[in-house]
């Protein structure tokens, strides 16, 4: 299992969906990142949202 911290993108970035977009690039690529680096296939990413200020979207859109 693989903890995602956090992430942020600062608010003077204005790119339509970039959270999403990055989330989904590194969500594919990080099995064999991981795999490479240490020789371990991670099953599992979690992530824990801050519900009473912020909603996930981010990374529901991401899948």
């Amino acid at each position: 299992m693989i903890d995602n911290p956090r992430f942020l993108i600062l608010p003077w970035i204005e790119i339509p969906n970039l959270g999403s977009h990055i989330l989904a690039i590194v969500r594919r690529r990080l099995p064999t990142d991981w795999t490479e680096r240490y020789n371990i296939t991670p099953v599992l990413i979690e992530t824990f949202v801050e519900t009473p200020r912020y909603t996930g979207a981010v990374y529901r859109a991401s899948g």
